[in-house]
């Protein structure tokens, strides 16, 4: 049986697919200094109740998430005027990695081609001077730079911005039971 918090959000992202820029969410990492850096991801699939992005292994979130694998993403759904903030810890799932290993094949086969070129090119975040010398190869083979960031919620902060009031939903996860509490927005 499904979370309420999960089915919730299955359906703000169904209700949503029409909106390309939907599938997109903000997450939070701690750097190694230990101060917050967000950026937007891509939401590409659940694995349980786990949400599953993907990146370059080079890209600085994943040796931030390697030092801490505490994070929070941020997602807002315009139409249905919902906020989801889920915190948990994260997880690489890299080319080394024992286990995923078929869902990371079955994502790289669901990438444009253009979003598979971005895994060919230099070294994410290193200066470069001329952009337009980048080769955009096709690329069948998924590359040792595609990874998976994992995260599983260990809670979720639900707020519906449509009624009036307001409503918002916590949910927490003790041991393996989901707690539901309502509070005042």
């Amino acid at each position: 049986m499904k979370t309420e918090w999960l089915e919730k959000l299955e359906q703000s992202i169904t209700t949503h697919k029409h909106i390309p820029s939907s599938t997109f969410a903000q997450l939070a990492t701690i750097t190694l200094e230990g101060r917050p850096a967000n950026r937007t991801v891509v939401f590409r699939s659940f694995d349980h109740e786990k949400l599953v992005f993907t990146t370059r292994n080079d890209a600085a979130k994943v040796s931030q998430i390697l030092n801490n694998p505490w994070a929070e993403l941020c997602w807002y759904f315009t139409e249905s005027r919902e906020q989801y903030r889920i915190s948990g810890k994260c997880e690489v799932i890299d080319a080394s990695s024992h286990k995923m290993q078929g869902s990371r094949e079955n994502i790289w086969q669901t990438l444009s081609q253009p979003s598979r070129q971005m895994f060919s090119w230099p070294a994410s975040g290193k200066f470069t001077e001329n952009l337009e010398s980048y080769q955009n190869p096709v690329l069948e083979r998924m590359p040792e730079q595609f990874v998976l960031i994992v995260l599983e919620p260990l809670g979720v902060d639900r707020i519906d911005l449509r009624p009036m009031p307001h409503q918002r939903h916590i949910y927490t996860l003790t041991n393996t039971t989901w707690i539901t509490q309502r509070v005042n927005p």
